[in-house]
């Protein structure tokens, strides 16, 4: 968790990083001097409100959950995941489609747990024999996002054991998007910390979010903004 005086730091850092970002690609007029865009940064918003629909894809993602739940049949979902449970403690290699029908058919947090310790055991399996180029980390937001499982999905993304699945700015960015809706602004910059620390690509999206966040909570604080 930052400290006050962290997440004044942060705050300042945030915004000059993204003055020069914008400044790069002749877009600060409309960005950081746009009166309208920083009411409505500060304004109450939906999930996902600040990426663009290519970035999200909430609504692909419900319609794959959707087809793995036919695929899996809908009274069998609650045998599917006792059994990739027993596989996860029974020590078991765990594949790429098991992963991808567990994230598209899980109801509730303890499913989702489960989830996670597949990844884990994944992510070892992957070491010993090879990465795997197909992109879980982005799924796994979506996932938490759409059982309300936010929180969750920080700690998630911040899991060391994970770390080779979430190195794409896309995971962090809708980490950050998501904690902003929940309305958890310090979070957000401590996403972004994170991001900076492992070197993960920051891009027009993340500082987008970031000096939401930076908004937010200087109008809701004793924090100071200036540039």
């Amino acid at each position: 968790t930052l400290s006050h005086a962290q997440v004044q730091y942060t705050i300042m850092s945030v915004c000059r990083r993204a003055f020069n970002v914008f400044a790069r690609i002749g877009s600060q007029n409309h960005v950081l001097n746009s009166e309208k865009f920083i009411k409505e940064l500060c304004a109450g918003r939906r999930a996902y409100l600040l990426l663009p629909t290519q970035t999200h894809r909430q609504d692909e993602f419900v319609n794959q959950k959707l087809s793995t739940v036919d695929y899996i049949g809908h009274d069998s979902v609650g045998a599917f995941h006792d059994m990739m449970r027993d596989k996860l403690d029974a020590d078991d290699d765990v594949t790429e489609e098991n992963i991808k029908l567990v994230l598209h058919s899980c109801f509730n947090e303890k499913e989702a747990d489960n989830a996670v310790g597949l990844l884990k055991r994944y992510c070892s399996q992957s070491q010993q024999h090879g990465a795997n180029s197909f992109r879980f980390g982005p799924v796994v937001m979506r996932m938490m996002y759409e059982l309300k499982l936010t929180d969750k999905s920080k700690t998630t993304l911040q899991d060391p054991d994970l770390e080779s699945i979430f190195s794409d700015s896309t995971s962090y960015n809708l980490c950050m998007d998501n904690l902003l809706e929940l309305g958890d602004f310090t979070g957000v910059l401590e996403v972004f910390a994170e991001m900076s620390k492992k070197g993960v690509q920051l891009n027009q999206q993340t500082y987008l979010i970031a000096l939401a966040a930076c908004f937010k909570l200087v109008a809701t604080s004793n924090h100071c903004l200036t540039l």
